[in-house]
């Protein structure tokens, strides 16, 4: 009796195991994407009401390079808003990142200011950067593409403030102040 419970159970168990070889060979994400991690927008071009090929802007001649860089990250302040920031569009989304002045037009008058479709009183930057593009970051084997959606005076275009979140997917280490990547800009 107990030689066929054993027979049974060595059965089953090399059934799941072949069952589970099986699934993973057919499996449509291989094991690589389990360190892929992709943000949408917060909100897409149609929410907000903008259009990119009719915005100014200077992100096109830095998208799609792939430039190596560094990031760090800046924990959520007192004044974190679902409004604000240098897009318009928020510092409270868990993964953002702050980019470089250099990738903005300046606006010192802010008349590249629009009201936002989805909320009329929030306005919003009508600047190609802030219009569905993200920073795809690598580092430390895991891949993060997330939007774009503060500027940071300080940085150089290759370098990246993240969200706390952000920085913590791809680096443990919170103490490991700035930390070497390789950063594209691309439209989401």
């Amino acid at each position: 009796m107990f030689k066929n419970i054993f027979n049974s159970i060595l059965l089953i168990s090399i059934f799941l195991i072949l069952l589970n070889l099986f699934n993973e060979a057919n499996s449509s994400s291989s094991s690589s994407d389990k360190n892929v991690l992709v943000i949408p927008p917060l909100y897409t071009p149609e929410q907000t009401g903008l259009n990119y090929d009719k915005a100014i802007g200077v992100i096109d001649k830095f998208l799609n390079k792939r430039y190596f860089g560094n990031f760090s990250f800046h924990p959520f302040g007192p004044r974190a808003s679902n409004s604000g920031g240098e897009c318009g569009l928020g510092t409270l989304y868990k993964y953002h990142a702050g980019f470089s002045s250099e990738l903005i037009i300046p606006d010192p008058l802010g008349k590249n200011w629009v009201p936002a479709k989805f909320n009329p009183k929030q306005y919003i930057r009508n600047d190609k950067v802030c219009i569905g593009i993200c920073a795809k970051i690598e580092a430390n084997g895991k891949t993060l593409i997330l939007p774009l959606m503060d500027e940071t005076s300080w940085l150089a275009h290759n370098q990246l403030d993240l969200s706390e979140a952000a920085f913590k997917y791809l680096e443990s280490n919170p103490n490991a102040g700035w930390v070497p990547a390789y950063i594209t800009y691309q439209k989401c």
